[in-house]
Protein backbone atom coordinates (compact mmCIF):
# COMPACT_ATOMS: atom_id res chain seq x y z
CA UNK A 1 0.00 0.00 0.00
CA UNK A 2 3.06 2.07 0.45
CA UNK A 3 4.57 2.17 -3.15
CA UNK A 4 2.88 1.65 -6.38
CA UNK A 5 1.33 -1.84 -7.65
CA UNK A 6 1.46 -1.22 -11.05
CA UNK A 7 3.03 0.93 -13.49
CA UNK A 8 2.47 5.09 -13.82
CA UNK A 9 -0.85 5.49 -15.57
CA UNK A 10 -0.38 9.35 -15.78
CA UNK A 11 2.13 10.07 -12.93
CA UNK A 12 0.13 10.86 -10.45
CA UNK A 13 -2.66 8.10 -10.94
CA UNK A 14 -2.51 4.68 -9.55
CA UNK A 15 -5.96 2.97 -10.59
CA UNK A 16 -7.73 4.72 -8.07
CA UNK A 17 -5.23 5.90 -6.05
CA UNK A 18 -4.18 9.49 -6.70
CA UNK A 19 -1.42 11.81 -5.56
CA UNK A 20 -2.34 15.29 -4.71
CA UNK A 21 -0.90 18.13 -2.33
CA UNK A 22 1.64 15.75 -0.82
CA UNK A 23 -1.10 13.34 0.23
CA UNK A 24 -2.39 9.69 -2.03
CA UNK A 25 -5.93 8.27 -1.38
CA UNK A 26 -9.22 8.75 -2.83
CA UNK A 27 -12.23 10.96 -2.95
CA UNK A 28 -15.49 9.51 -4.48
CA UNK A 29 -18.96 9.24 -3.66
CA UNK A 30 -22.28 7.53 -4.41
CA UNK A 31 -26.03 7.81 -3.52
CA UNK A 32 -26.04 8.79 -0.21
CA UNK A 33 -22.30 9.10 0.51
CA UNK A 34 -19.18 11.20 0.34
CA UNK A 35 -15.51 10.10 1.27
CA UNK A 36 -12.27 11.23 0.64
CA UNK A 37 -9.43 9.45 2.48
CA UNK A 38 -5.62 10.43 2.28
CA UNK A 39 -2.65 9.49 3.99
CA UNK A 40 1.09 11.42 4.11
CA UNK A 41 3.74 8.71 2.55
CA UNK A 42 6.56 9.94 3.94
CA UNK A 43 5.00 10.75 7.46
CA UNK A 44 2.75 7.19 7.82
CA UNK A 45 -0.11 9.05 8.92
CA UNK A 46 -3.53 10.17 7.20
CA UNK A 47 -7.53 10.93 7.75
CA UNK A 48 -10.54 9.89 6.47
CA UNK A 49 -13.63 12.23 6.33
CA UNK A 50 -17.19 10.10 5.60
CA UNK A 51 -20.47 12.33 4.87
CA UNK A 52 -23.64 10.53 4.90
CA UNK A 53 -25.32 12.52 2.18
CA UNK A 54 -26.17 11.93 -1.38
CA UNK A 55 -23.16 14.80 -3.10
CA UNK A 56 -24.68 17.88 -4.17
CA UNK A 57 -23.33 21.43 -4.77
CA UNK A 58 -23.87 21.96 -0.54
CA UNK A 59 -22.21 19.16 0.23
CA UNK A 60 -19.30 19.41 -2.49
CA UNK A 61 -18.35 22.76 -0.77
CA UNK A 62 -18.51 21.17 2.59
CA UNK A 63 -16.25 18.36 2.02
CA UNK A 64 -13.96 21.11 0.59
CA UNK A 65 -14.00 23.34 3.51
CA UNK A 66 -13.34 20.14 5.98
CA UNK A 67 -10.84 18.86 4.16
CA UNK A 68 -8.81 22.49 3.56
CA UNK A 69 -9.42 22.72 7.28
CA UNK A 70 -7.53 19.10 8.10
CA UNK A 71 -5.31 19.57 6.00
CA UNK A 72 -4.08 23.26 7.23
CA UNK A 73 -4.12 21.60 10.56
CA UNK A 74 -2.41 18.35 9.50
CA UNK A 75 0.84 17.55 11.62
CA UNK A 76 4.03 17.57 9.29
Amino acid sequence: MLRPQAGELDGRQRFFWRDRDGFTGHAGSDRGVFAHFYFDRAGRSGYIVLMNRTPDAGSERAMEAIVLRIRKDFPR
